[in-house]
């Protein structure tokens, strides 16, 4: 890690002047007060830092770099002893930005990383330097982060934006300051033991750190072994204890590790664990933080018989046996699919994870839906059971797994093709695709009609019917929710409420949503719904201006889509309601 010795640039009362590094001190004391519209800070000579109580003992390696654009200078110092390592940052600059950055890993008596930025010390994850993907929350990521923010938020004649990031002394600049905090970085990882660092990176970046704390500490080799043969139980073990803290399954977690370390077998360990797991879904279903998607996944496990729970508990376990080093934590944590085969379970590590995300990664294979006919869920789950491989091969560019899933449940719901296990996936994606790209087709009418503020028509001219509303009219009282049925009152209605409702014609006219006008506690209200395997669901409701709702209106709203029950539609009759 070299210290930079680019020329830079100096601006002192608009005079611009080349100097390298070995004047910038000299220069610097000649500055004016301000400079580049910024306080200067006192200059400081590189690696000449002072005392923070941290040099006894003294540091086996220290190394500086400075990274420098116009006047904004930024100094990097990196310590390192046997089990620590120490990472700061300076900024000579008074700017929206602190003006120093620290970060502090520690080995004993346990693997910590901390970091210091604005306010105190604070925990973060790390991905143990694996390939280094600089992701934002990593912290070597962050540190990054902030030279760029204390170099760049304006330059010497205060313009502001990409053109100013994009200057090209700015971009060496930063590419000098990621290869040294990547440096660092690899130099963080070194300090680790080899072994239980390569067992940890076979994992997802975030249960690294926990798994390698406690590799360290098995004495007995059991947990690396059991990384070998069953990386599901040690994935599994980490859901106990952290997404599983609300369920109260934290101790459960534990217990599981020390079961296996204390040489107990792994079923019956695991057995009693899925005991912990299956009674902390009473907890969650009554926890306020869970929207009701997830409420009715975890209510199969409430609502099941002693039959069906051991059979829930079952494939669990099974699932847990066949999961891979590669399946992140939440998804094994959540119950199984509905339906599955443990043939369609690929053993290469991506292959495993992207079935394991695909097939519990949507409530609709999950949670039974509560329409009419209750084998939905259970054949939607077969079929991505048996095709996940087909389906990943369809995976868009930064597409979720459950993005996917999504977009064939919306044309599902909306054509009433719900596909089943021997569904060929070739023909039924195609179909999908199609239906969203007569969407998009249908998004680029709307927005021209909208341009010269006109309703979409058919080809006799006149103004395009929606399909038949789910509800024909709703009152309770003084309120009451009637529905849009054309295009030309849903332009109305956006003219009226100052809203964009009119981009929400297309789905409404795919069948896949509608759309209502509410008068409620004498307010408009513009509200969309839509239909799920569920039920119907509130899209959004905004006021005049699309401000927020009330708690009174909530409450009417509320009332609303209860009135619909569990039927994908409400049944009540046009002549009641008129």
């Amino acid at each position: 890690m070299s210290v930079t010795r680019a020329p830079v640039q100096l601006t002192f009362d608009r005079l611009l002047v080349g100097a390298g590094n070995a004047s910038v001190t000299a220069a610097a004391k000649r500055a004016p007060a301000r400079c580049c519209r910024c306080r200067l800070r006192s200059p400081f000579v590189p690696g000449l830092w002072p005392s923070d109580g941290v040099d006894t003992p003294p540091p086996v390696e220290t190394k500086t770099a400075v990274f420098q654009f116009f006047c904004r200078r930024v100094e990097m110092r990196v310590r390192r002893w046997p089990d620590r390592l120490r990472l700061d940052l300076r900024a000579d600059h008074e700017d929206r930005v602190p003006s120093r950055f620290e970060l502090d890993l520690r080995l004993l008596p346990r693997l910590s990383l901390r970091v210091r930025n604005r306010k105190g010390w604070a925990s973060r994850r790390w991905s143990l330097a694996a390939g280094l993907p600089w992701l934002a929350e990593e912290p070597f990521e962050a540190a990054r982060q902030w030279v760029f923010a204390a170099l760049a938020p304006r330059n010497p004649h205060g313009e502001w934006g990409e053109r100013h990031a994009k200057h090209g002394d700015l971009s060496g600049t930063m590419q000098a300051a990621r290869a040294a905090i990547r440096q660092a970085a690899v130099s963080a990882a070194a300090l680790l033991d080899p072994e239980a660092r390569k067992i940890a990176l076979r994992f997802p970046n975030h249960l690294r750190g926990w798994l390698y704390g406690r590799l360290v500490k098995d004495g007995s080799g059991r947990l690396a072994q059991l990384a070998s043969v069953c990386p599901g139980a040690l994935t599994f073990a980490f859901a106990l204890s952290v997404p599983g803290r609300r369920a109260g399954t934290r101790a459960a977690g534990a217990k599981l590790l020390r079961d296996v370390v204390a040489g107990r077998g792994l079923n019956e360990a695991l057995d009693a664990a899925l005991a912990s797991w299956a009674a902390g879904a009473a907890r969650l279903v009554e926890h306020a933080s869970l929207r009701e998607a997830q409420r009715a996944i975890w209510r199969r496990l409430v609502d099941a018989g002693p039959r069906e729970l051991r059979s829930i508990v079952g494939a669990q376990r099974l699932l847990i046996r066949r999961a891979g080093a590669g399946v992140p934590s939440y998804t094994l944590w959540v119950p199984p699919p509905l339906r599955f085969a443990p043939e369609d379970i690929p053993e290469k590590k991506l292959a495993n994870a992207r079935w394991f995300r695909l097939v519990k990664g949507h409530g609709i294979t999950l949670a039974p839906p509560s329409r009419n006919d209750p084998d939905i869920g259970e054949e939607f789950a077969a079929f991505v059971s048996r095709h996940a491989a087909a389906l990943a091969d369809h995976w868009k560019p930064h597409y979720q797994p459950r993005w996917r899933i999504q977009e064939m449940l919306d044309y599902a719901v909306a054509t009433h093709d719900f596909p089943r296990r021997n569904t060929s996936p070739a023909r039924y994606l195609e179909a999908v695709d199609r239906w969203h790209a007569g969407l998009a087709q249908l998004q680029e009418l709307v927005d021209a009609a909208d341009e010269v503020g006109q309703p979409l028509v058919d080809a006799d001219g006149k103004p395009l019917a929606f399909p038949e509303p789910p509800c024909p009219g709703w009152h309770s009282g003084a309120d009451q929710i009637l529905p849009l049925r054309t295009a030309e009152e849903v332009l109305a209605e956006g003219n009226k409420m100052h809203n964009c409702v009119l981009s929400r014609v297309p789905r409404v006219l795919a069948g896949a949503a509608a759309l209502y006008h509410g008068e409620i506690g004498g307010k408009g209200l513009t509200i969309q719904i839509e239909s799920s395997p569920w039920g119907y669901r509130l899209v959004e409701a905004k006021g005049i201006a699309n401000k927020a709702l009330d708690l009174a209106q909530k409450r009417v709203l509320g009332e609303f889509l209860r009135h619909f029950g569990k039927a994908a539609r409400c049944g009540c009759g046009q002549a009641k309601n008129a």
